[in-house]
């Protein structure tokens, strides 16, 4: 499952326009809505399907120091994080776990530039002080 931004923007667009039409109500997404785009069904399974706890993938993508970043996984980092502050755009607090698919993705990367950013994204380093900030309950 690879997460993409224009996908995840026309699902919500097409939900809004359904709910309209068959309901005759406005959809007014909240963070579960914007944070289920963002869930990987796969999150808390190894290869073999065991479940693993959601701590145990943390630094095994940086045995054996830092990596070049896939342009993959890059994409769909940069992608996530975009989703994420679409939501905030739109005016929606981003939840804890939101938070968390994000910087799980931009460490997955195993790079340097996946923890501390680069280019116009936060990384991994950034959206953690911003996560810890909300839920003290400071403004973004």
């Amino acid at each position: 499952n690879h997460f993409k931004y224009e996908l995840a923007l026309a699902a919500l667009e097409r939900t809004k326009a359904l709910s309209q039409d068959l309901c005759g109500e406005a959809f007014i997404p909240e963070a579960d809505d914007y944070n289920a785009a963002l869930k990987n069904t796969a999150t808390n399974c190894l290869a073999n399907g065991d479940y693993q706890p959601p701590w145990f993938w943390h630094g095994q993508q940086y045995d054996g120091g830092f990596k070049a970043m896939d342009d993959d996984k890059k994409c769909e980092a940069l992608d996530m994080e975009k989703w994420l502050e679409y939501a905030e755009e739109m005016g929606v607090s981003p939840s804890e776990d939101m938070y968390f698919q994000v910087i799980k993705a931009w460490a997955s990367t195993g790079s340097l530039e996946g923890l501390i950013g680069g280019d116009g994204a936060l990384g991994a380093e950034e959206l953690a002080k911003k996560a810890v900030l909300q839920s003290e309950g400071a403004p973004n």
